[in-house]
């Protein structure tokens, strides 16, 4: 009875440690496919903030060369920095992309803009150039140190 007992909780024994041990191996394989992920999730924003950095070096060059204007290139730099770092609104080096965004916020953008009419977009395109006029020197600033930056 002794030794029928002692093997019963050996056998009962093995098999709680058979089911840890295959508990074992389910939580690491969990934790390796986790791992696998969170790399996954790392390298694609990590791609992500790249392109994005590539795209305000593209923008900001543009914009110096006079390929694109002032305002434009303010609304996309701004949208592109607030993407990466979500603090460049209060970096003083940035404050004028921000100021000419936030200045032409009013301005209908996209489809909007194209289904304006003609006297709204001269309005709207005679405000922009004394915008730019104001602010073009302190906006080639920033957009230089964006450029210098990406």
């Amino acid at each position: 009875m002794v030794y029928s007992t002692a093997a019963l909780l050996s056998g009962l024994g093995l098999l709680i440690l058979i089911a840890l041990a295959l508990y074992a191996c389910k939580l690491k394989y969990q934790l390796t496919k986790q791992d696998h992920s969170q790399s996954e999730f790392l390298r694609a924003a990590a791609e992500q903030q790249a392109s994005t950095r590539h795209s305000l070096f593209i923008i900001a060059s543009a914009a110096k060369d006079s390929q694109v204007g002032i305002v434009e290139a303010s609304i996309r730099i701004s949208t592109l920095l607030d993407a990466i770092n979500p603090d460049a609104r209060y970096e003083p080096d940035y404050q004028v992309i921000y100021d000419i965004t936030e200045r032409t916020s009013h301005i209908p953008r996209l489809e909007a803009w194209h289904n304006l009419d003609k006297s709204s977009k001269r309005k709207h395109e005679k405000d922009m150039r004394k915008l730019e006029q104001t602010l073009r020197a302190k906006a080639l600033i920033a957009f230089a140190k964006v450029k210098n930056n990406s």
